[in-house]
């Protein structure tokens, strides 16, 4: 019975390790996705401004100065141009911003999962290590007991694979 239970949980355990990996490469992936994001919403800013400040500067000189017509013309065109221009920075950099907050989302559902895989890692051990003491010493409420914590691990286990957001150790080791 006890060499059953160690096979299953070491099973389970296993399984557990596997997906966590995953999961770590996605977190990676995720946080780099953010970061990159942020980048890009960091360098439309950076013309954005470039564009501001030319825009301001024509917009003086054209009050302060006499052009003529097709002078001005050819002012009026440019500053439009580049009106537009600061009007697309200004999308762009909120199609960044909202791809930076949604890998921000990513990457702490992420690491939730994370966490879950390390308990389960941990109970599943605290459970294999009861089993064996249990084993030694003939006794069956140590088994219990390392059946309730391969229990809690399953639980929080299928919580990781399913996306449940079961939160162990809140407030206690977390």
């Amino acid at each position: 019975m006890v060499a059953v239970a160690v096979a299953i949980v070491a099973v389970l355990m296993t399984l557990g390790k596997i997906k966590n990996e995953k999961t770590v490469e996605r977190m990676l992936a995720a946080q780099a996705q953010e970061l990159d994001q942020w980048n890009y919403y960091q360098s439309k800013s950076s013309k954005q401004h470039l564009f501001q400040v030319q825009v301001e500067q024509w917009e003086l000189q054209k009050r302060a100065s006499a052009l003529s017509g097709s002078a001005l013309n050819e002012v009026d065109r440019s500053l439009r141009k580049w009106q537009g221009e600061i009007a697309r920075y200004d999308k762009e950099k909120g199609e960044a911003q909202a791809a930076a907050e949604e890998a921000r989302k990513r990457y702490e559902h992420l690491e939730l999962q994370n966490d879950q895989f390390h308990w389960v890692e941990a109970l599943f051990s605290l459970a294999i290590a009861l089993f064996a003491v249990a084993s030694l010493a003939g006794s069956r409420m140590l088994f219990g007991l390392g059946v309730f914590f391969a229990g809690w691990g399953i639980v929080i286990g299928l919580g990781g694979f399913l996306g449940w957001a079961i939160r162990p150790g809140a407030g206690i080791l977390g």
